[in-house]
């Protein structure tokens, strides 16, 4: 038994430090919402209409983010400074860079999609320091384009607000020492096929230290090559994953894995603080909670397996709808964890959490 005292940053949430001095204004830009060109809604909606909604989702933000904190770009300020090239950038990834070269700390752009006869209208919010999704609003699903406008407010509205009750604002960082209990000591074998697996106790929490290698359902190991399994664990994808934990242990919520990131410091700096000391290709972490994540990659939905070695994506249990489910991202060369989701039918690690 080994006891960790972690110095965890946490942020005030008045507008002025402690010291006096002002928490910065974060910018906001709302980006111009993008239309699925694959969804068949492009034929149906004009300019104008895109610009409605687009507009909408701006004036919500400036409706709801407080004003000591938070100022929110004009439409003509983020057209000025490369809104167009935003428009044509449809990888998420691509966003947050183009919102970082146009000065915004925060980019929040809708997406439109129409599957049978339905509209889609999708929210998201990214800060572009890390890259990281930090809130999405409930989907607003209509056959009237009207109602799609107006749904989006209320749907927006409540975004902003859930970010703002869950973010951690900008501002004087604060030291509270958290004690946190790591045992790495512990075991549990698996009755199911034999397999043994260490535990570790972070916190009020109790995880596997090891990736699930549970052989059921929808999964694989990496390549289809035995010795990855036995080092990374299997892949699964959602559906498997949510069935795979043996009997007394689940697959864990984002709330759970909120928890596990928060007492490990955050998401800035968690990360490299989960991460093993070794196995990673480059930025191998400290591992000071015994978690041992190991970079075990993935398997897209059409077969093909990338980034081990480089990544881990490890599926949470919390959908955000029916075709996609939430995960953590850990990368080799960050200190991040990554709060994000993705298709259902892509193939992520599982660590399974005790189920008290």
């Amino acid at each position: 038994m080994k006891r960790l005292t972690l110095l965890l940053l946490m942020l005030l949430s008045s507008g002025v430090f402690a010291q006096g001095q002002r928490v910065p204004i974060r910018n906001v830009a709302v980006v111009e919402t993008q239309i699925d060109e694959q969804s068949g809604a492009a034929k149906e909606m004009s300019k104008a209409e895109v610009r409605v909604i687009t507009d909408e989702i701006r004036r919500e933000a400036v409706n709801n983010l407080p004003r000591n904190r938070y100022s929110v770009m004009t439409s003509e300020t983020v057209q000025s400074m490369g809104s167009a090239v935003l428009e044509e950038c449809a990888e998420e990834n691509c966003v947050i860079t183009l919102g970082s070269k146009i000065g915004a700390d925060y980019i929040v752009r809708g997406i439109i999609s129409k599957y049978r006869n339905n509209f889609t209208l999708t929210v998201e919010m990214y800060e572009t320091e890390y890259g990281m999704l930090v809130a999405t609003a409930s989907p607003v699903r209509t056959a009237n384009l009207d109602e799609l406008l107006e749904k989006s407010a209320p749907a927006c509205a409540a975004m902003y607000k859930k970010f703002m009750e869950t973010s951690l604002p900008a501002g004087v960082q604060q030291a509270v020492t958290v004690t946190s209990s790591v045992n790495s000591d512990d075991t549990f074998t698996d009755p199911r096929d034999g397999k043994t697996y260490r535990t570790v106790s972070i916190g009020n929490q109790t995880w596997m230290a090891e990736n699930l290698n549970y052989q059921t359902g929808k999964s694989s190991c990496y390549k289809n090559k035995d010795d990855n399994c036995q080092k990374y664990g299997r892949l699964y994808d959602w559906n498997t994953a949510m069935s795979a934990c043996p009997a007394g242990w689940r697959l864990p919520s984002n709330s759970d894995w909120d928890d596990l990131v928060q007492t490990a410091g955050g998401y800035k700096i968690a990360g490299r603080k989960l991460k093993s000391e070794t196995g990673w290709r480059k930025g191998n972490g400290t591992d000071d909670f015994s978690f041992s994540a190991l970079p075990g990659g993935y398997r897209w939905s059409g077969g093909s397996f990338h980034d081990v070695g480089d990544y881990g994506y490890w599926w949470s249990a919390t959908e955000n709808d029916a075709s996609y489910a939430w995960y953590r991202g850990i990368y080799n060369d960050y200190d991040l964890v990554l709060k994000n989701y993705n298709y259902k039918a892509y193939l992520f690690s599982a660590r399974c959490l005790r189920d008290w």
